[in-house]
């Protein structure tokens, strides 16, 4: 679409359609079929998809109070951030307890899973009387870009994955095992689970103790 652009000299779709009309064209000419095509092919590339959650943040905010709980989500905020700046991950959404990222390799994805299991692990050992748990699920598949987020199945089924995973745990789907077996990763098979909408799906954990913690 950005080739597009350039080539007309104009810089959004707005002054595209302008243009289109000025030069006559109707919506279903070839700038208008070619910006669509683009649009939607890269709205819907395979994308490795992670989801983290706090485990029982209810209790945690109760436990520690409204002003320490802050701080300490604001904590939990910037150790996933840093853990996906060093993994080539991409924020897509802060979900209040949790966060939704993008990666574009499934070997990325679990690398920083395990990066963030690590060091909140190290974390829990320095605040015993503050730790905090986190699951995560890693998923891939297509997913639609709409308002800045994704949706779509695979988005679906990656936080009903993350929603099975015990504290502390990586869960991935079979999809994601495929592409990073024989990468070096410690991964045991779990049974299947039943995801709401889904049905029952193989998912895989991943040993991340065992790497260094």
């Amino acid at each position: 679409m950005s080739s597009i652009f350039h080539k007309i000299g104009v810089s959004d779709e707005a002054a595209a359609t302008a243009y289109s009309r000025e030069q006559g064209l109707k919506p279903h000419t070839d700038l208008a079929r070619r910006v669509t095509t683009d649009r939607a092919r890269a709205s819907r590339d395979l994308r490795i998809l992670l989801v983290s959650d706090i485990v029982a943040s209810g209790d945690l905010i109760r436990r520690a109070g409204d002003a320490r709980a802050h701080e300490l989500f604001r904590m939990h905020n910037t150790m996933i951030r840093r853990c996906l700046a060093a993994h080539t991950g991409r924020e897509v959404a802060h979900t209040g307890d949790g966060i939704e990222a993008a990666f574009q390799s499934a070997s990325d994805a679990v690398d920083c899973a395990i990066a963030i299991q690590q060091v909140f692990a190290a974390h829990n050992r320095a605040q015993p009387a503050e730790t905090i748990q986190v699951r995560i699920g890693v998923n891939a598949g297509e997913a639609i870009t709409t308002e800045g987020r994704l949706f779509g199945t695979a988005v679906h089924a990656t936080f009903g994955i993350c929603a099975r995973a015990q504290p502390g745990e990586i869960l991935i789907s079979e999809v994601v095992h495929q592409l990073v077996t024989g990468k070096g990763f410690v991964l045991v098979s779990r049974s299947r689970v039943e995801l709401k909408g889904l049905g029952r799906v193989r998912v895989y954990g991943v040993g991340w103790e065992e790497a260094g913690v």
